[in-house]
């Protein structure tokens, strides 16, 4: 934005790459900085006030543009990061499927040699890995050590 854009009460963002932008109105003249050159006051919509140069803000219109696009731009990298979970999810389900698997095989193991497949506890050292696996994972129940 340029100096001679700031006029007073006039609605205006500060530009940036993270939504939402910071907004506010211009509440004081441009002045002159000594260091930074043209300044002007803006206070920001959340009750701050602040010198800032006229070319780090933009017009509400532009701000308008701006947000979408970036809103835009954020839910193209959230379906993209969604179709990712998605698929670590299937990943997931198959190794599940497949120890669901191995863990039937074990129990008909145990019911060909012994009547009761409860017996299979009784085999906590071949168990374990099992039980440590889980836990390791996050999967802790109580009915699991019972």
């Amino acid at each position: 934005m340029k100096s001679a854009e700031c006029t007073l009460k006039r609605i205006v963002a500060l530009s940036g790459n993270k939504v939402p932008l910071k907004r506010g109105s211009i509440v004081g003249p441009v002045s002159t900085h000594p260091k930074l050159g043209d300044v002007v006051e803006v206070e920001w919509d959340f009750g701050g006030i602040q010198k800032i140069t006229p070319r780090s803000l933009i017009t509400k219109r532009e701000a308008d543009a701006l947000e979408e696009k970036l809103y835009a731009e954020e839910y193209v990298k959230q379906m993209a990061s969604q179709e990712q979970w998605t698929e670590v999810e299937r990943q997931v389900h198959d190794k599940m499927l497949h120890a669901a698997e191995l863990i039937n095989e074990a129990a008909a193991l145990v019911s060909e040699n012994k009547a009761d497949n409860s017996a299979i506890t009784e085999m906590y050292e071949s168990c374990a890995p099992l039980m440590n696996a889980l836990h390791n994972a996050g999967w802790d129940t109580s009915s699991l050590n019972s």
